[in-house]
């Protein structure tokens, strides 16, 4: 598992800032903050808990895509095994990640959206090297109110890779069920959340700018 990359292409595209005519901006820079938690199968069940922060840069692919850039830190975590509890970090997150818009939002018709994404995740520990490798398909589903304001209700199913102590394991959920909106606000500038409570959880936030 590595830490979220968040609601790719949705602040970029729903949140009507943007006249029907308007071309929109042609890139976004986003700061996110991400807290993760969840349970792996790997030398039985440990769980382990994140924190990481990080960049990303947007870019139009198209007239519905949005292709996604980022990077950053995971600033720590522990691992709780059955041996004892092992911190993580600080370590390092990258993430890639590709957003279609399947159906624009217009009055009570909401925007469906598809995405998937591949993160990586590094971090050190007292027991070796902790590397988590995440593919990830999803789907957000959510409405346009009051020409700014975006609700979201997504679903997200992934697995990958988890290396530690010379073994190899993964998830034991392989699924999220969350929601979070997006807020659109003056000068191009907008602020997003989102809260995971099953499956893998999280909650993350950010920032984001498009020019």
């Amino acid at each position: 598992m590595t830490a979220p990359v968040g609601p790719t292409g949705i602040a970029q595209r729903c949140t009507g800032r943007h006249g029907p005519d308007e071309e929109l901006p042609k890139a976004r820079f986003a700061l996110n903050v991400a807290a993760v938690r969840t349970t792996l199968l790997l030398l039985g069940r440990v769980q382990v808990e994140q924190l990481a922060v990080s960049s990303v840069l947007q870019l139009h692919v198209g007239q519905r895509g949005t292709l996604s850039f980022g990077g950053g830190a995971l600033l720590g975590g522990t691992l709780y095994a059955g041996d004892g509890q092992y911190h993580l970090g600080p370590g390092s997150t990258a993430s890639a990640s590709y957003s279609h818009l399947v159906l624009e939002p217009k009055g009570a018709v909401p925007f469906v959206q598809v995405s998937g994404s591949l993160a990586t995740s590094f971090a050190p520990t007292r027991a070796g090297s902790y590397v988590g490798v995440d593919l990830r398909a999803g789907v957000a589903v959510g409405w346009l109110l009051w020409s700014r304001f975006s609700p979201y209700a997504t679903a997200r199913a992934f697995g990958g890779p988890v290396f530690w102590r010379g073994e190899l394991g993964g998830d034991l959920y392989h699924f999220q069920l969350g929601a979070g909106f997006v807020l659109g606000l003056p000068g191009g500038f907008d602020l997003y959340a989102e809260c995971v409570p099953l499956g893998e959880q999280s909650v993350s936030a950010g920032v984001g700018y498009s020019f």
